[in-house]
């Protein structure tokens, strides 16, 4: 159902691009991502030691602007996620990602602050671990998000980004009974408006 209803919001808002200004950009950056591991004890849920891994993501834009400050940004990124253990076991998941950002514009002086929201559909291209090397096997290819967050424009070309995702399906198949494990990931990144 959350699959169902993510598809039609992407289609819904892809359809109303068409009669928005568009404007092309660039980002790149750094993730600093983690499994959200539970694990269930007595009832009570407990976290699984895991550590923070850092990745990179780069890829571009088209910004559509509408009436009243509103922006509809579909991207198209490489973006690394993945975890470290306290086994010390490390985590790299690869994926191409397509976010579409439904964004404001508030304009301050000679900046403009951008907050946005954004559901986000990922396809793992390739993924590893330290003790797994068939780890991609055990995994569901595609991942489901949203991202909250916001961009700083400056300079009318130049921008700077913060985003905080969390994943919203199980990364592992056949999660039987257990928890789930997810996605999440802070980013900070740089771009460039064309």
């Amino acid at each position: 159902m959350k699959k169902t209803i993510f598809l039609v919001c992407l289609a819904v808002l892809a359809l109303g691009a068409v009669q928005a200004k568009p404007t092309l950009g660039v980002r790149a950056g750094l993730n600093v991502a983690r499994l959200q591991l539970t694990a269930s004890e007595d009832g009570q849920n407990v976290g699984i030691d895991t550590a923070s891994s850092i990745g990179v993501h780069v890829g571009g834009f088209v910004q559509f602007h509408y009436p009243n400050k509103l922006m509809l940004q579909p991207e198209l990124l490489f973006t690394q996620k993945g975890t470290e253990t306290g086994s010390s076991d490390e985590v790299t998941i690869n994926y191409i990602a397509v976010p579409v950002l439904c964004k404001y514009d508030i304009t301050l002086s000679t900046i403009h602050l951008q907050p946005l929201v954004a559901p986000e559909i990922g396809y793992a291209i390739s993924a590893k671990s330290t003790y797994n090397e068939d780890f991609i096997d055990s995994i569901n290819r595609v991942n489901l998000g949203l991202n909250l967050g916001g961009d700083l424009v400056y300079k009318e070309n130049y921008f700077m980004g913060l985003r905080y995702y969390m994943g919203l399906n199980d990364l592992e198949k056949g999660a039987g009974k257990r928890p789930p494990i997810s996605n999440t990931c802070w980013s900070v990144s740089m771009g460039y408006l064309f």
